[in-house]
This record gives structure tokens, C-alpha cells and sequence, in this order.
């Protein structure tokens, strides 16, 4: 009996970031389109560097940009996304001050105490890296409470100094605030103009497709980023980033076979290193399930996977729905329970686990577990796993 229940949509968000954190790859540091604070500062050797601050250690200030293509800029929290404890003394009573600002919702006075901030670093002749970091942080706490106007005034100021990858919090801004296309637009011509940022950028225009509070482009805008990744496809890319960014956006787009290339294509590359191919296995294995109905091929690559990640509780999810597509309920539900314990209660786990005990007609377990865990299953509600949630609804009204 299939269950409807695609690993690659449902868990498509936080894979995504494993790639775009470059997991399993190292990270030139020295390149100025990664390191805004060689990139802005090359011209400005003979003024203090940030290194050499009163703070007594590294400033630490710019973060990876993964934890914006996370969508995590939390609109409950005000908390900075960079403490200003890593800033020189004398910023740090300004900080303090903008973030009551911010947490109160006064927009205006966290503005009139951010131009301040700027105000004191042009002043102390502050080199351009800790200006524009500067720029960066406090654009990042407006964008943090949705103060979304003074977030973008902000973060143009670094999208234009800098570019490269330092586009992404303006984009993210734009198209969290309704503007989705400009936010696709400024990824794309970034792209366009430098593709050494590509491996950055193209996840970035993913995880915007998938980000729960940014709306679909428009059919216009779509059939540009068609045409971008159709010639990034074209070009061979070896990037695991790349290539997963072009095999899920298929997947969005309804190309499901598309994807499936690509993965295996990835999959037959030597260099393809433990995690990185984990992951493309993973999703491999379920389109194989779900798409194509190769439920055992599907459990050859999500085994081969586990071989060297037996604790990894997706790949157990996977493994159990592909049990589940295959109409094999009780050889599901010793591997999905493994999954729960080892993800800390999941909510979608606990769906696709109750389900299985109902399929299996245990429906007195299936029962007390969805009872236990229906507030938690509930906010996890999907759409691809409409069919599973209304099934137990029904059974266990």
C-alpha cells in the first residue's frame, strides 16, 4: 500500500542546509567573495584591524551564511544574530540599547540608536570591514522582527559594497517582506555576474522555493530560473551543492526523472565523500520508492547508505517508508521506532510510525501513540502526508 509520503519534499528544507554549509568540504577563507572582511578591507591595510580590537580575541563577526539559508531569523526572538560581545567596548552599550529598541517594537528608536552605532564608527575612522559589519548585524536584527524597511536600508549598503555571497541577506529580505521576485532576481544576478558563488547561491534560491513565509514567484520569474539551471545542468557542474540544488529543483518543478539523474550521476562519482553521499542516497533511494515504485533498488541505496551511518534517524525514516510504500507495514515499524527514539520524538516519525501500526492493524498502539504525540503531529501536518494524517484521524477519532 503506498503512503504517499515523499522524503525529498518533507525533508528536502533541512538537507538543504547540510549542503549549503559545505559539509565535507573546506572552505577557502582567503577568497574576497567569501570573507567580506578581506573583500572590503583590502584597500584599507593601514587602519586597525578588527583582530586587533580591545576585545581580546577574534571578532568572529560574520557568520557562515548558512544560518540565514536556514530561514532561522526567528520573528519570536530579538536577539541579534551576531552578540555584540564580540564587538570593541565602546559598541557594546549601543547593542544593548538597540536590542531593547527592537524587543519593544519601537522601530524608530532602534533606527535613531543604529545610526548612532554608524555614526560612531565613521567617526572613530573605523575601517570599512567593521562599518559594513556593522550595516550587516543591525540589518539583521530589523529582519529578525520583521521590521523589514529599515532592514533593507541596511543590508543594501552591504549587498552593494560587498556583493558575492553578501546579496543573500538583502534577497532574503526582499522576499520576505512580498517582493519574492527582486529576491530571486538579485540571487540570479549575482550568479550571473560571478559564478564562483554559485555553490552558495543556487541553494539559496531552493531553500527561498521551500521557505514557508516567502511566496512562489512569478511563472515568469520561474521560467528565468528555468532557464538558469538548465544552463548550469548544461555545464556539468561537480559541486555536491550544485548538483543537489539542480536535483531539488526539479523536484519542485515536477521533474522527478530529471532528479533521479542527477543523483545517480553524482552517486558514480568517486570524490562523492561520506556525508555528502548519504544524503544523495537518501533521497535516490525514496524517489526510487515513491516516484518509480523500485522499492527494492530503493532499499539497496538507502542500506548502502547506513552501512556507514547506522544511527542516522533519516535515513531510518526512509528506510521504513519505503517499507510502507512497498505494503510491508511490520518490517516498517521495528525501523521507524528506532528512527523516533533517535530523533528525539520527531513529529513527522511519530505520524509515519503510527500509521504504520495502524496498516499493521495494531490499532490499540497506533492509538495510544498518536494520542500521546497528536498535539505534537498536528503543526507537522504536510501536504504530501495529507492522506496519512486524515487515515489515523479517522481511526482514531
Amino acid at each position: 500500500m503506498k503512503t504517499h509520503c515523499p522524503l525529498f519534499l518533507s525533508c528536502l528544507f533541512c538537507v538543504a542546509l547540510l549542503l549549503v554549509s559545505g559539509c565535507g568540504k573546506e572552505t577557502n577563507t582567503a577568497e574576497p567573495e567569501r570573507d567580506v572582511l578581506t573583500h572590503v578591507a583590502k584597500n584599507n591595510e593601514d587602519k586597525t584591524s578588527l583582530d586587533e580590537s580591545n576585545t581580546g580575541e577574534k571578532p568572529a563577526i560574520l557568520q557562515d551564511e548558512v544560518a540565514e539559508f536556514s530561514g532561522e531569523v526567528k520573528v519570536e526572538s530579538p536577539t541579534l544574530p551576531v552578540p555584540h560581545s564580540h564587538f570593541p567596548d565602546h559598541y557594546r552599550p549601543t547593542f544593548s540599547l538597540f536590542e531593547e529598541a527592537i524587543s519593544n517594537g519601537n522601530e524608530a528608536e532602534a533606527d535613531r540608536i543604529a545610526q548612532e552605532c554608524i555614526t560612531l564608527a565613521e567617526t572613530r575612522n573605523e575601517p570599512l570591514n567593521l562599518i559594513l559589519t556593522l550595516h550587516l548585524v543591525l540589518g539583521k536584527g530589523f529582519l529578525s522582527v520583521e521590521m523589514y524597511d529599515s532592514a533593507h536600508r541596511y543590508l543594501t549598503e552591504v549587498a552593494k559594497q560587498c556583493r558575492g555571497i553578501y546579496v543573500h541577506p538583502l534577497a532574503f529580505c526582499m522576499a520576505l517582506s512580498g517582493d519574492a521576485d527582486g529576491g530571486f532576481t538579485l540571487l540570479m544576478d549575482e550568479i550571473n555576474r560571478n559564478s564562483s558563488v554559485m555553490d552558495v547561491l543556487l541553494p539559496a534560491i531552493l531553500v527561498f522555493l521551500e521557505h514557508e513565509r516567502i511566496n512562489l514567484p512569478s511563472e515568469t520569474m520561474f521560467e528565468k530560473i528555468d532557464d538558469l539551471m538548465n544552463r548550469v545542468e548544461t555545464e556539468k557542474p561537480v559541486d555536491p551543492r550544485t548538483i543537489f540544488a539542480l536535483a531539488n529543483y526539479w523536484l519542485v518543478r515536477g521533474k522527478q526523472e530529471r532528479a533521479i539523474s542527477l543523483y545517480e550521476e553524482a552517486l558514480i562519482r568517486d570524490d562523492l565523500n561520506d556525508p555528502l553521499a548519504w544524503v544523495f542516497r537518501n533521497n535516490l533511494a525514496m524517489l526510487y520508492s515513491d516516484v518509480l515504485g523500485q522499492h527494492t533498488k530503493a532499499l539497496e541505496v538507502v542500506d548502502k547508505a547506513l552501512e556507514t551511518n547506522r544511527d542516522n534517524f533519516t535515513l531510518l525514516y526512509t528506510k521504513g517508508t519505503i517499507y510502507l510504500n512497498a505494503g510491508e507495514p511490520a518490517l516498517s515499524i521495528p525501523v521507524l521506532q528506532r528512527a523516533v527514539e533517535l530523533s528525539c520524538q520527531l513529529p513527522i516519525h511519530c505520524l509515519c510510525l503510527a500509521y504504520a501500526l495502524h496498516l499493521d492493524g495494531r490499532d490499540d498502539e497506533s492509538r495510544r501513540y498518536f494520542d500521546v504525540f497528536r498535539d505534537a503531529i498536528v503543526p507537522a501536518r504536510l501536504l504530501e502526508n495529507n492522506a496519512m494524517f486524515d487515515a489515523l484521524m479517522a481511526a482514531h477519532p
